[in-house]
């Protein structure tokens, strides 16, 4: 016989493991590798598109404007110099100028800038000023028209010469004035109606001298500048991000002159931090939960020939899992990234119970445990992936898939733990089989000698616990004016910290007063026509709005660029009109060249255009790019468009930002096919569905449990008496988070069902310990040492799986580290309950015969 055959004789037929050891061996082998080779094309997800509620017609529409505008598409280098240094504007414009040309032939770069955007003169001639006349309201142009009639003109003139020649010196801002508004029309339009900053802008631009500079990006305290390097891919292609990022920050690094400080931040910064960020979350979590196992394995058992395999089956059972995860198309987040030291928490479980009932690992040992311990893992690994399952239901994608890779992991380790285990333990068993099982053995004494103190006095343990949970309970539903939980409203907990980019973007805000947060409204039409008339109707809302909300300070759409004609109030005759300017002109003493440019202005305003100029549009990319997707400057025609709302003040500075968005909410939900959307839009959303999605989510899973056990155990009271410790769990947790004033947010929330999916697998192993012994019609002694054995497995598994929700601590994401630590006390709280709660009442009935084995007819 060979040597990795097994004696059939030894304990009846063994399992298939057992049976063909080098196949079985030989197939986990490959499906390690398979898996590891399919792992490694995994790649870091956008940590907030992953967060986004995708049920949420808000979140759809950010989606697109990230993936398909270009509103938030730049690199921000702040260039700060440090107080004492003179002049420190020169400094900062010279390394400015600097960056530009080591950036601007780079191809990953499209512009590069540190002055204020103007509105380019093109725009103003080409677009702006044929649509002008239409935008005017019909005091304006009554007025205008007015101030047009040849009397009027030649009157303003006589007044500029008579205040030109009168004694006292003139500022240059009055020739400046005069020059580009001779009629004065920008004061008659704010006269008669609000003129918006682009109606403005558009009778100056083209006025303006070609070569004059706008300000600079500069702070408030002049030391700090903005340089905007514009990407020409969206920052949610990573590897584009990473390239782009890491070429910016080595120029700028090495054109630093000596007394300024950089920081980066922006969508590109804030990206590539993020993912760098979850690759790193995932090393530390992995490597701490595995070294914290190890040690507690060894400390335990004092068995290093059984820690390798353990290991590898708990690392192969993950690869395996995120092999098929990738291979399913999945990506990691900060969520799913940390999944695999969860998991390996989990799995350890598996074989601790395995090696637990194998003594000495023998072929027959083995062989009993896996048939007296099979279905009961087997049950276990259905209710953690339960628990984990129900959290597909939140409606997030990044918890779909931590959902999908939990359950993938917890069926693929416990695959391995009962072929590969078996197969290794059999193919490694010393030659002192004893000492073995003394190794095995010894740490069942402590459990053993806890039980019987226990049991010893139930009535006692069972009054104490039950007090607790009453304590619980009142702290749960007394004294509280509020809700029981309490719901965070932002994303902010998803974001790494520390976090260079972010709290340079502090810095940014704090510096420059004038940033300011925007609102969006994703606005889409079946055709470029409908697209406008909608856009118009959303800023015409918005704009009614602001006039009773001082905190909008702008709108720009659409409907600022592309107005619509109106057959009923054409201007007044272009040549003639312009005939009697030009005649106004020469009868004063005034240079008629000082004027050309407002002529050419008056001219395009006189002779408006009847149709939008669509193509006129794409010609300026630059400058209408964050209104627009990138498609329609490659040809495509417009089919949906962006409606920007700028607010006076950083919105996480402001009161009662509630009214705000239902403000928002109401001008835009007349408006077919607009939608109100932004970060604070979602985190508003989430925070009002997070209720419903807690109670979805454990309603989910309580049911789901409830069920599997009903299949599993096929007995009321068996089943309720499992469900205690992970209701107990749940009970201690909601009272923990109530009373510590904890926020749950889309990712800690998930703590919730997992502790009822990973609390029900003490009661499962306890009650089914009981129901052998009572099948068995085994004495109070026997259960005593039944349970002393099943506790120590229990205490063991629940100690490993707080160490891998503990090595979520040592991560930099707050979002993720409160996930472990709750998740760590639901656990904890269930082992008590188990141990303090189920123990003394499993002997106190099994000593009363309350439980009798079902009779079969």
């Amino acid at each position: 016989m060979r040597d990795t055959d097994v004696n059939p004789r030894e304990a009846g037929t063994p399992p298939l493991p057992l049976r063909r050891r080098r196949a079985t061996l030989a197939i986990c082998v490959v499906a390690m590798l398979l898996g590891l080779v399919s792992a490694m094309t995994l790649r870091p997800g956008t940590a907030v598109r992953d967060m986004l509620p995708q049920r949420s017609a808000a979140s759809v529409a950010l989606d697109r404007v990230l993936t398909q505008f270009r509103l938030m598409d730049d690199l921000v280098v702040l260039a700060s110099v440090e107080p004492g240094e003179g002049n420190p504007s020169e400094k900062l414009v010279a390394f400015a100028e600097d960056l530009r040309a080591g950036l601007q032939h780079h191809p990953d770069v499209e512009s590069v800038r540190f002055r204020e955007e103007s509105l380019p003169r093109s725009l103003a001639q080409d677009v702006l000023l044929p649509q002008l006349w239409w935008r005017l309201n019909d005091a304006q142009r009554a007025a205008v028209t007015q101030r047009l009639q040849p009397s009027a003109m030649q009157q303003r003139f006589r007044h500029h010469a008579a205040m030109l020649v009168a004694p006292g010196a003139r500022p240059d801002a009055w020739l400046d004035n005069v020059r580009n508004d001779p009629l004065g029309l920008i004061p008659l339009l704010e006269e008669h109606g609000d003129a918006d900053g682009v109606t403005l802008d558009a009778w100056v631009a083209p006025m303006n001298e070609e070569d004059e500079l706008p300000g600079l990006m500069l702070s408030d305290d002049g030391r700090s500048l903005l340089v905007a390097i514009a990407g020409n891919r969206p920052a949610n292609d990573l590897p584009y991000t990473h390239r782009l990022v890491a070429h910016v920050k080595q120029t700028a690094e090495s054109l630093r002159p000596d007394g300024v400080d950089l920081g980066h931040t922006g969508p590109y910064a804030i990206a590539d931090f993020s993912a760098n960020a979850t690759k790193h979350d995932m090393i530390v979590s992995m490597v701490v939960s595995m070294v914290l196992l190890s040690l507690l394995f060894l400390v335990v058992y004092r068995d290093f020939r059984t820690l390798p395999a353990i290991l590898a089956t708990v690392n192969g059972g993950g690869l395996v899992a995120f092999g098929l995860y990738a291979a399913g198309g999945g990506q990691l987040s900060p969520v799913t990234a940390v999944c695999g030291a969860v998991l390996a928490g989990l799995g350890i479980d598996y074989g601790i119970h395995l090696i637990t009932k194998a003594n000495d690992r023998s072929p027959g040992s083995l062989t009993t445990a896996l048939r007296t311990t099979g279905p009961v893992l087997l049950a276990a690994c259905v209710t953690s992936a339960l628990g984990f399952g129900v959290v597909a239901a939140a409606g997030v994608r990044a918890l779909t898939e931590f959902a999908v890779l939990g359950v993938l992991g917890l069926f693929a380790t416990l695959g391995m733990t009962l072929l590969f285990l078996p197969a290794v333990l059999l193919r490694r068993v010393p030659d002192d089989e004893g000492g073995a099982a003394r190794a095995a053995t010894s740490p069942t004494r402590l459990a053993r000698s806890v039980v019987e103190r226990i049991t010893a006095r139930p009535h006692r343990w069972l009054f104490a616990w039950a007090v607790m949970l009453g304590m619980a309970f009142g702290a749960v539903t007394v004294g509280h004016d509020g809700p029981w939980l309490r719901f965070a409203g932002d994303l902010e907990a998803m974001h790494a910290v520390p976090n260079p980019p972010l709290e340079a973007q502090a810095v940014m805000t704090d510096a420059f007063g004038r940033r300011a947060s925007v609102m969006l409204v994703h606005v889409t039409g079946p055709d470029a026509d409908t697209l406008l008339e909608r856009s118009r109707a959303v800023e015409a809302g918005l704009r009614e709005l602001s006039q009773d909300e001082p905190r909008i300070a702008t709108v720009n759409g659409l409907g600022a660029l592309l107005a619509s004609a109106s057959a009923e109030a054409f201007p007044p005759e272009a040549d003639v009109t312009l005939a009697a300017f030009d005649a106004a002109v020469e009868s004063s003493p005034l240079n008629p060249e000082a004027f050309a440019g407002f002529r050419d202005v008056l001219s395009r305003v006189l002779r408006p255009s009847d149709t939008p100029s669509w193509d006129a549009l794409r010609e300026h990319a630059a400058a209408v790019g964050p209104l627009l997707p990138r498609v329609f400057f490659d040809g495509a025609e417009a089919t949906e468009a962006l409606v920007v709302a700028e607010l006076a003040s950083p919105w996480e500075l402001m009161d009662d930002r509630a009214s705000l968005l239902s403000g928002f909410a109401a001008a835009v939900a007349a408006v077919e096919g607009a939608t109100l959307t932004g970060l604070a839009v979602i985190g508003a959303e989430m925070q009002g569905e997070l209720s419903a999605v807690v109670n979805r989510l454990v309603l989910l899973a309580g049911i789901a449990v409830v069920v599997w056990l009903a299949v599993f155990f096929r007995n009321p009271w068996e089943v309720i008496a499992a469900l205690c410790p992970a209701a107990a769990g749940l009970l201690v947790l909601v009272a923990a988070i109530s009373v510590g004033g904890i926020e749950l947010h889309a990712v800690n929330l998930i703590a919730l069902p997992l502790t009822l999916g990973l609390g029900v697998d003490d009661g499962i192993f306890l009650v089914a310990a009981a129901r052998r012994v009572r099948r068995a019609k085994q004495t109070v002694a026997d259960l005593r040492r039944e349970l002393g054995v099943t506790s120590h497995a229990i205490m063991m598994t629940s100690i490993t799986t707080l160490l891998a929700f503990g090595s979520l601590s040592f991560t930099n994401t707050p979002a993720v580290q409160s996930l472990g630590v709750l998740s760590a006390v639901g656990v904890a709280t269930c082992l008590g309950a188990s141990l303090f709660g189920l123990v003394p009442a499993l002997v106190m009935v099994h000593s009363r015969r309350a439980w009798r084995p079902k009779r079969r007819r």
